[in-house]
């Protein structure tokens, strides 16, 4: 472990003079402890590799300030320890942020939801019942897994071996289709 500590020390003092190859060299030496502590921190794995890469990104702007014969690992660790506490924060705030929005969308569609409750009749329901029998077997199942049991378009599209955006899209498409059926049976779009 010391040679390669060494190595890596060594690696990091050529970089500090642009060799761009010794630079490879140090991220290929340091890329699983930076990996581990910023999947330690980050609430979401999507982040790690981004994270990462602004650690390594960052450490090459700051090699001016690594001292020789330190321990080249503890400095990686330390900025990566910044940048995934930072990228954290900044998930937090956007999932706040997501809560926020989803609270205010309810608050402002309640008027509108309340007074299509009170007009509707029983035969509306069965108007959305043979609009969701139209969009056929699989259509229903995605209908199904976003809206009754929760699955997010990601974890939809994961499930079925398809690219993350295959569920946005489709749910898109569900949703006109669900609207254009209504609006064929008479109910308004409002």
């Amino acid at each position: 472990m010391t040679n390669d500590l060494t190595s890596l020390d060594s690696a990091l003092l050529r970089s500090k003079t642009g060799d761009r190859q010794s630079y490879r060299t140090v991220i290929h030496h340091a890329d699983a402890t930076v990996r581990v502590v910023v999947a330690a921190i980050v609430p979401d794995e999507s982040l790690i590799d981004d994270v990462t890469q602004e650690v390594f990104i960052t450490a090459w702007s700051k090699l001016d300030e690594y001292t020789a014969g330190t321990e080249p690992l503890r400095w990686f660790k330390a900025i990566a320890r910044n940048h995934a506490l930072n990228a954290r924060r900044g998930w937090f705030r956007q999932a706040a942020n997501q809560e926020r929005y989803q609270a205010d969308l309810a608050r402002e569609l309640e008027p509108s939801t309340l007074a299509f409750a009170e007009h509707i009749d029983g035969g509306i329901l069965d108007l959305i019942d043979q609009c969701l029998q139209a969009l056929g077997t699989s259509g229903r199942a995605v209908i199904h897994e976003h809206y009754w049991d929760g699955h997010s378009p990601d974890d939809i599209a994961a499930r079925r071996g398809r690219p993350a955006g295959w569920a946005r899209v489709t749910l898109y498409r569900l949703r006109s289709a669900l609207g254009d059926c209504l609006a064929s049976k008479g109910v308004g779009r409002g």
